[in-house]
């Protein structure tokens, strides 16, 4: 044991939450490149994820308590935002890009010969 070099804990620890940085901008990347959108929800974790990360490895000792307030802060802004991010409508005013994008998945999926009606919102032929 005595030839084995020290662990530095502080190195491994910000090793490891970098790779879970990368996991969850590689999660955000899967779901943009499946549904040709970006995940708010995914977003912010990244967000959240990647600044306590940078607290834990400088260390909330050593760092300013204007920094540690501020983050704190950004911290708050970030968590109303997954919250409120629940409660609001997936659409502005009629026009639900989920939906489009599933009946033009399933019209593009769907054999040619079945030709089964998709309903379209009467909002966008009003215009």
């Amino acid at each position: 044991m005595s030839l084995l070099p020290a662990l530095n804990f502080q190195q491994v620890t910000a090793d490891i939450l970098f790779l879970l940085v990368l996991v969850e901008l590689f999660r955000l990347l899967i779901i943009y490149l499946q549904e040709l959108r970006v995940s708010i929800g995914v977003a912010v974790e990244v967000c959240i994820v990647s600044v306590l990360r940078e607290v834990i490895v400088r260390g909330v000792l050593e760092t300013p308590w204007v920094q540690i307030l501020s983050t704190g802060a950004f911290l708050l802004v970030l968590g109303v935002l997954l919250v409120v991010r629940v409660w609001l409508p997936p659409t502005f005013e009629g026009i639900d890009p989920e939906r489009r994008l599933a009946s033009r998945n399933r019209k593009f999926s769907e054999p040619e010969s079945s030709s089964e009606p998709v309903a379209v919102n009467s909002k966008f032929n009003s215009h």
